[in-house]
């Protein structure tokens, strides 16, 4: 099955969005409508999941804090997640893949070293745009597949 990966909208995982939610959920519990809280909770639970999903991580844990905790635990996802995408060689990718899972900062990959011994080729794509980006051998190209 070839399912496409379906990022939430960026503006979704801002900070100032996390803290709109938090202020709106605080909002409702003074208001009859107290019950709107679990709808927001899912929302932002199903904004989690495509997140995590789109970048190929585990989905349960975050999915289900937030879910649980409403909006203190999407606004931790929206501060802990990384900003920037972490860019490596092949070889180190998934090494580094399973740091950031975890939730450890990634190494910082050594200049030159990982060039040297990987060789020119198709592999996963790091950045979690496409299936596979073609390495150059030194860089990362524009070229990808899907």
């Amino acid at each position: 099955m070839n399912e496409t990966r379906n990022p939430p909208p960026a503006w979704m995982l801002e900070p100032i969005a996390a803290w709109v939610f938090l202020a709106v959920q605080i909002g409702l519990v003074f208001t009859p409508v107290y019950p709107l809280n679990w709808a927001l909770a899912i929302a932002a639970a199903v904004v989690v999941y495509k997140e995590r999903r789109a970048h190929e991580f585990p989905v349960f844990w975050w999915t289900a804090a937030v879910v649980v905790f409403g909006s203190l635990a999407y606004l931790f996802f929206v501060y802990k997640r990384p900003r920037d995408a972490v860019v490596f060689a092949p070889q180190e990718a998934v090494s580094q893949q399973a740091r950031l899972v975890r939730g450890l900062p990634p190494q910082q990959a050594q200049a030159g070293a990982a060039a040297a011994r990987t060789p020119a080729g198709w592999y996963s794509d790091p950045t979690g745009n496409s299936r596979v980006r073609y390495w150059d051998g030194s860089e990362w190209t524009d070229h990808t597949s899907d």
